[in-house]
């Protein structure tokens, strides 16, 4: 079509010569209309999952071409939490943030929401199985994951597979597998609703789920907040 147009590309594992890439918990732009080369750190994006890094380094490419300035776009990225249940963050009690991902309905949505965080993880997981291999997470268990809190018809899969590197602790209800989690969970650290399987055994739908996480995540902050 005779359009001439510029070609900039991002990556989560290898250098880029000109657009941006994700190297240790960090976003490195390189863009000729910065005069330097520029640094976003992870920690300062409320965005979380390696899936969404990938996201922000096209979105911020383009902001800089449509000349949105630098640190506009970095205020943006501090504020924006993305879709719900989607590595969306929820809440805080004493230290302990909630993240929920109930769309993480399998193991590979699950391993990159794990790949975004650097604190320890309490990870809710399970829910109606999907014939997925759990042990496709290990790499990531290894590297971040405190303990496992197992639920829904998927739980003992779960923990026949993963006992072995992980603590799994197998939880009848939903509610039981949150307050499970926050207990294991020291200030500092992370609870993280991504159960590599589908809602079905439980839920109407994935929505549900994540609601019904919310829900009872707000009612444990008004229980706890301020109490050890």
């Amino acid at each position: 079509y005779g359009i001439l147009s510029e070609v900039f590309s991002f990556s989560v594992k290898n250098e880029v010569k000109r657009g941006a890439f994700y190297k240790d918990n960090k976003i490195i732009l390189r863009h000729p209309l910065l005069s330097n080369e520029e640094i976003i750190l992870a920690k300062d994006i409320a965005l979380k999952g390696l899936h969404n890094m990938e996201n922000v380094m096209a979105s911020v490419i383009t902001a800089l071409e449509l000349g949105i300035d630098l640190e506009s776009i970095k205020q943006t990225l501090k504020r924006f939490s993305g879709l719900h249940h989607r590595v969306e963050f929820v809440d805080e009690i004493n230290g302990v943030k909630f993240y929920n991902d109930s769309k993480g309905t399998n193991v590979g949505a699950t391993e990159k929401a794990l790949a975004g965080f650097n604190d320890k993880v309490v990870l809710i997981l399970g829910g109606r199985d999907k014939g997925g291999d759990y042990t496709f997470l290990n790499d990531e268990i290894r590297r971040i994951v405190k303990k496992i809190i197992a639920i829904g018809e998927a739980k003992d899969k779960i923990y026949q597979q993963l006992k072995d590197i992980i603590p799994v602790i197998k939880e009848e209800s939903f509610e039981s597998a949150i307050r499970t989690a926050y207990k294991n969970a020291e200030e500092g650290e992370i609870v993280l609703l991504s159960p590599a399987c589908s809602s079905f055994d439980m839920f109407s739908s994935y929505v549900e789920r994540g609601n019904k996480f919310v829900e009872i995540v707000k009612k444990m902050k008004e229980e706890f907040s301020g109490k050890d």
